[in-house]
């Protein structure tokens, strides 16, 4: 029986210890695995915080003071640049390429923002003189590059006909490109195809800009904003300056080069109608343009035409104020008056006349032709393309004046005492008189009324006219 009760004991015993063990081992289990976990969770914020250290300043990351000068070193040609500037010459480089492929060549000089361009031998070899006047021109600009004003930028293009220049002298082929076009017709203003040089007929193309040369000069022209050029020609010792009127920037960078060379200037040629001209093209665009027609085909003139590159160099093209308005005496009254104009804007397709207080009784119609003259005048740019407005404010100026309105609705020239026109300053006409011949109605003694803007007075039925004579029934007429 006893035998028994231990054994049960000792299987209890066994039991217990196994149970033990096995806790213990779970324990220990659960331990290790905790401490792992814990050592994970250590090494993946210490990792995380390696992150801070490169931006936080309380770090003594040599990586970033050392990174940092990295900057400085891929930054250091910036601040040379806005001081490096385009160099003041570039060349030759290329435009666009002749008929028969050969380069046409540019070079520039200067980098301000006026742009202006001295062109030769758009007419090759038979005006080959124009070359080497164009080159000696770059030489001693590049020697002398203070001649060129800060504000200019200067395109010197020596050989515009390559193929012509490399044909020989001869006026037939010499004159024309490699595909028989006379360069200088061939331009889009006026073109036609059968273009003359004298009398003798030339080929001017196909259509206008047909031949590469002449379109890669236009685009040189407009792309890179050449406000200025002269074609060099040779040999009529003259200036030619477009299409432009008189007062134009055209016409006035031409009397600066005539001053300044001594040739004279000349509208065109006697005889002949130029078509498809580079200058006229240029002058219709809105640019300055002339041709500089030296004497012989042999000479370059140099003296005469370097001061005439000083005088083109230094020019200043008038402002569009300056341009486009422009106010002259156009005659005078029957008592000596002037009659004045004023012209806006500079276009060469329509003229418009607008004409105010030809009855100088209608003052509001003068204030009506100043307004819009200011207005404009003002505001020259609004003028439409092509458009040339004239604004006569007082057509009949004699008349005007002597209807000015006086206080008490009369009014008397400015030069006649008051008797004169039969008013007081203060009651009604006294009498009707050749000036004041519409009396007041008896009535009534007429308030002053506001003078309205420039002096005009709107007239009513009830204000007297003050219109000499005696009152017309004939029908009106404006």
């Amino acid at each position: 029986m006893s035998g028994n009760r231990e054994t049960r004991w000792l299987t209890l015993t066994l039991i217990l210890i196994a149970a033990i063990a096995a806790a213990v081992g779970l324990i220990f289990g659960f331990v290790t695995v905790r401490s792992i976990g814990e050592r994970n969770a250590q090494v993946t914020p210490t990792t995380a915080t390696a992150l801070p250290p490169t931006s936080a300043p309380t770090v003594p990351a040599t990586a970033a003071p050392e990174a940092t000068p990295t900057i400085p070193s891929t930054s250091t040609p910036l601040p040379a640049t806005p001081t490096a500037q385009p160099p003041f010459f570039e060349g030759p480089f290329t435009y666009g390429a002749s008929f028969n492929g050969r380069p046409l060549l540019a070079y520039r000089l200067g980098d301000g923002p006026s742009v202006r361009a001295i062109i030769g031998a758009i007419h090759g070899g038979y005006e080959w003189n124009t070359v080497d006047l164009v080159s000696q021109t770059l030489e001693y600009l590049q020697a002398n590059p203070a001649l060129i004003p800060d504000e200019v930028t200067l395109y010197v293009i020596p050989c515009a006909n390559p193929d012509g220049y490399a044909a020989g002298i001869d006026r037939e082929h010499g004159r024309m490109n490699g595909n028989g076009v006379d360069l200088n017709r061939n331009w889009g203003y006026n073109w036609q195809m059968t273009a003359t040089h004298g009398t003798r007929p030339v080929y001017a193309g196909a259509y206008a800009f047909s031949e590469p040369e002449t379109a890669a000069l236009r685009d040189l022209i407009l792309e890179r904003e050449v406000e200025a050029a002269i074609f060099y020609h040779s040999a009529m010792a003259k200036i030619f300056y477009g299409v432009e009127q008189e007062k134009s920037a055209t016409y006035e960078l031409a009397v600066a080069v005539s001053e300044a060379t001594g040739y004279p200037i000349a509208a065109g040629i006697p005889g002949q109608i130029t078509t498809g001209d580079a200058v006229d093209w240029m002058s219709d665009q809105g640019l300055a343009g002339i041709e500089v027609e030296l004497t012989t085909h042999e000479d370059i003139e140099w003296e005469r035409n370097l001061q005439g590159l000083l005088a083109f160099l230094n020019w200043r093209p008038p402002s569009v104020s300056e341009r486009v308005v422009h106010t002259a005496q156009i005659g005078e009254s029957v008592q000596g008056r002037p009659i004045e104009a004023t012209q806006v804007g500079d276009g060469n397709q329509v003229a418009l006349v607008i004409i105010g207080a030809i009855h100088g009784d209608e003052a509001n119609t003068e204030a009506l032709v100043r307004g819009l003259m200011e207005q404009y005048a003002g505001a020259p740019e609004f003028v439409p393309p092509g458009f040339t407005l004239y604004f006569l404010p007082a057509m009949n100026p004699d008349q005007s004046q002597r209807c000015r309105r006086w206080s008490n609705g009369c009014s008397k020239p400015s030069s006649l005492p008051r008797k004169r026109c039969g008013c007081s300053p203060t009651t009604r006409p006294t009498r009707p008189t050749a000036a004041c011949s519409r009396a007041m109605p008896p009535t009534a003694t007429p308030a002053p009324r506001p003078v309205s803007w420039r002096g005009a007075w709107p007239r009513s039925p009830a204000t007297p006219t003050c219109r000499p004579g005696p009152a017309s029934t004939r029908s009106r007429a404006s």
